[in-house]
């Protein structure tokens, strides 16, 4: 079969689950009237085999072929690239777009079309402008030279229009989704804090903005249990239990459901501390795998990046939620080197704290990155405004 679009993506290391991008732009597509394939975790598969693929999919009714960067590495893109430059010769209508969660690390890849930040909006219009039903895209574009358009909607400003009642992701039957497969789904988008360090979209939203509705979430739970049998998650929210109201929120969902879900989330740690109630809560849901943003020991340092509760009172609250697990729940901090008023003394004190604590399953250490302000794709973070310290 051939399709309108392409979409290929890649696997992640870190913690093995597909990227939920490609799989929504899928279904937006389709919802349009389009077809659109997706080709899983095409950096394990050979230039051969890629070729081959590409070939049976592509036609002259084929728009354009999409890369998702997020769990991709810059020579899974490079390579890509010449794959897709080939076809284009082939068929020169076809477009090549680049979006994902690191598309702002991989502006210079060659593509067409770059989508920075959330792209369900941005490819709705995107696909009647390629395929020459609007004259203009919707969104504000930024063109570096003749052969370049980035399309940036991180912000509020271009993010209203989009529906948070009809955020399902479809998965089908040509995914290979097996029972025992932990799904990526969306909750809500945003978070209500505004850490120094951190850059994410929809940062500082109002409590209530950009929550899915009971009955759809619900709806797509028992979609995915009764087609491939998953009950298995997980959530992609930047900040799971930033509210009292999200946590009941799932509650209200899981009540429509007749079986148990398990699921992986981030979480802030110190609302388990704030709202002692949640600990218990969050565990008779289903959670199983916390991985919480502490960032730093140093009190000093917690403060600045607006964690400024004690690290003592965090650990208490991990260790009782552990408990109410009984076994069930593993907890992973996430640690930043380079924050400011970190030394190197207190990094490693922080590392040798962690090896042997018996509450902290794992770890991952992220380096601290200061973005250019000068790139209109780049919501900056407090830091990146303010990299003096």
């Amino acid at each position: 079969m051939k399709y309108n679009a392409i979409i290929l993506t890649g696997f992640s290391n870190m913690v093995p689950r597909r990227s939920i991008g490609a799989y929504r732009v899928r279904t937006v597509i389709e919802n349009l009237g389009y077809t659109a394939r997706v080709i899983e975790y095409a950096d394990r598969i050979s230039d051969e085999v890629l070729n081959k693929l590409l070939d049976g999919f592509i036609g002259n009714e084929t728009l354009f072929i999409g890369v998702s960067s997020t769990f991709l590495q810059p020579c899974d893109i490079q390579r890509f690239v010449k794959l897709i430059n080939r076809k284009k010769l082939q068929y020169p209508r076809i477009q090549f777009l680049l979006g994902g969660a690191r598309t702002h690390f991989n502006t210079e890849v060659g593509a067409d079309v770059i989508i920075s930040g959330y792209s369900d909006r941005a490819v709705e219009e995107y696909m009647k402008y390629v395929d020459n039903k609007s004259h203009e895209l919707i969104y504000e574009t930024y063109t570096t030279t003749a052969n370049k358009t980035y399309i940036h909607v991180n912000g509020n400003k271009h993010y209203k229009d989009v529906d948070m009642y009809n955020l399902k992701t479809v998965w089908k039957t040509e995914d290979d989704i097996h029972p025992e497969d932990a799904l990526p789904i969306e909750i809500s988008r945003g978070c209500i804090f505004k850490c120094s360090f951190c850059y994410f979209p929809l940062n500082g939203k109002a409590k209530f903005d950009y929550f899915r509705s009971v009955d759809e979430l619900a709806a797509e739970l028992q979609y995915n249990y009764d087609t491939f049998g998953v009950t298995s998650y997980s959530f992609l929210d930047d900040t799971y239990n930033d509210s009292r109201e999200k946590i009941q929120f799932l509650d209200d969902v899981l009540s429509r459901l007749d079986f148990k879900i398990k699921y992986s989330v981030y979480i802030k740690p110190e609302l388990l501390v704030s709202w002692p109630e949640t600990q218990q809560q969050l565990v008779e849901q289903g959670l199983e795998s916390a991985v919480m943003g502490v960032e730093s020991f140093n009190p000093v340092t917690r403060k600045y990046i607006g964690k400024g509760m004690p690290m003592e009172k965090i650990d208490e609250a991990v260790i009782n939620m552990r408990k109410y697990g009984n076994g069930q729940l593993s907890t992973a901090y996430n640690m930043i080197v380079g924050l400011p008023f970190e030394s190197i003394d207190s990094t490693l004190e922080s590392y040798e704290y962690i090896k042997t604590a018996e509450h902290i399953d794992t770890w991952h250490w992220n380096i601290l990155g200061i973005q250019s302000l000068k790139d209109p794709n780049v919501t900056p973070s407090l830091i990146d405004n303010n990299p003096e310290y």
